[in-house]
Formats: structure tokens, C-alpha cells, sequence
């Protein structure tokens, strides 16, 4: 439908969140892959198969699934899937979908994309620049001192109150069951929490507004200097 009311300007996304969505929306952190892997399967049927169909998957299930009107843009709208993780990479080359790679150091960005050209190449095609998308953080200021004074002042505000951001211990070991790995430090960091008489709530609650340690990539500085970082990236990422 977006397709028809936007006239083939329709432009999909795929990606599987941050380990506090899965906290959110009471997801298991350990399902997040195969529900995104079998989402996106459900999502291109959908969008390809003219005739209804039912879907009896693992995590969606569906009586009849049938899309109208079609999408304007055949055979499939453009997608692109946000990841760094090598299975997604290997699936969107794959399946011929653009790539999404957000805020991480260029030279990370870059090896991410290395990988997704050669799986591209393997799979007999290769994407346009129209279908790599790079993110990142950008606070623009007239001078580089007003920038530095703008988070000199964020440094001082502390946490947002009411705000996402998890403590460090929780975001790793849900990182960890996402991974499919094991994650020792958490039922450390859950003993000492719990004889504070707060247990998981307490150390999903503790909020820390914004990390800003080495290797972040944000930028935070003048218009002369963003656009001369900007210049320095894209030449690492071979990008226009």
C-alpha cells in the first residue's frame, strides 16, 4: 500500500534492534536471527507470490497471506538490510538486498562492506551505490569549540531520566544471548544487584544517557572539519 500512496518510492528495511527493544517488546534475545531471517522470507513471498498463500513457520504464523494492491515497484521494492553480522551479510548478498551499516568507526564500516561485495560477487551481481547506506553521528556546530561545549554540557546532564540506555552488564549479556554465547560477568552483576533488593529491574532501569569513549563515531565539531571527515570516509569506503 505505501508503494501505491508514495507512487514507487517505497524503500524497505530490514533490521533486528537493539538489545533494549528485545527487553521492550519481551522478545528472547537468542531468537532475534532466526526471527529476522524468517521475517524477511515471509516479507519478500509476500511481496512476490501473486496468488494467497499460508505460512507455517517457526515464530509466524498465518492462515492467508495475500498483498493488495501489488507494490508499484516489481519485482520487489528496494531493501536493504541493516547488520554487520556475517550470516545477514551473506543473505542480503544472497538475496540481492542492499546493506545498512550503522554507527561504528569507518574502518569497521569498511570491513563490513568488504565482506558484502565479495559475497555479492559470489552470487553473480554487485550493488549500486544507491544500495549501500551508511550511518552515523554528526552534531554540527559554527565552531569546533561551540561543538565541544555543546557535550562538554551533555557529559554533565547525566542520564535522561525515564530514558532506554541500559547498564553496561545488561547490554553485554544480552548482546551475549543475541551471539549465542555465554556471559559469566551477568549473574555477577545480578548477585550484587539483587542483595540491593532491586534484582534485574533495578539493572535494567539504571540508564546512562550517552557513551562517548575512543573509537566513537561520532563526530562532534565544525562544518569545515565534518566535511573533510566525510571526504576521508567515503575514500575509505569506496564510496560516492
Amino acid at each position: 500500500m505505501l508503494d501505491n500512496l508514495t507512487n514507487g518510492r517505497l524503500v524497505i528495511g530490514f533490521l533486528r534492534g537493539t538489545p533494549n527493544e528485545d527487553q521492550t517488546y519481551s522478545v528472547n534475545p537468542s531468537e532475534g536471527r532466526e526471527r529476522l531471517l524468517e521475517g524477511m522470507d515471509l516479507v519478500i513471498k509476500a511481496l512476490t507470490e501473486p496468488q494467497p498463500f499460508s505460512w507455517e513457520g517457526r515464530y509466524y504464523q498465518f492462515r492467508t497471506v495475500a498483498v493488495w494492491p501489488r507494490p508499484v515497484q516489481q519485482p520487489l521494492p528496494p531493501m536493504l538490510v541493516a547488520t554487520r553480522s556475517d550470516d545477514m551479510l551473506h543473505y542480503a548478498a544472497e538475496h540481492k538486498l542492499g546493506l545498512a551499516v550503522s554507527f561504528v568507526p569507518v574502518d569497521q564500516m569498511a570491513r563490513v562492506a568488504e565482506k558484502y561485495y565479495a559475497w555479492c560477487d559470489e552470487a553473480g551481481w554487485q550493488p549500486t551505490p544507491d544500495q549501500i547506506v551508511y550511518r552515523g553521528s554528526i552534531y554540527l556546530a559554527e565552531t569546533d569549540k561551540q561543538a565541544e561545549a555543546w557535550l562538554e554540557g551533555v557529559k554533565r546532564a547525566g542520564p535522561v531520566p525515564g530514558g532506554i540506555a541500559m547498564q553496561p552488564a545488561v547490554s553485554r549479556a544480552i548482546q551475549a544471548a543475541r551471539a549465542g554465547e555465554a556471559f559469566e560477568g551477568f549473574a555477577m552483576a545480578l548477585g550484587a544487584e539483587t542483595r540491593g533488593g532491586h534484582g534485574i529491574l533495578r539493572l535494567i532501569a539504571a540508564a546512562t544517557a550517552l557513551e562517548l569513549k575512543d573509537g566513537n563515531p561520532a563526530d562532534i565539531t565544525s562544518e569545515r572539519v565534518v566535511r573533510h571527515k566525510l571526504s576521508l570516509r567515503l575514500e575509505a569506503l569506496h564510496a560516492d
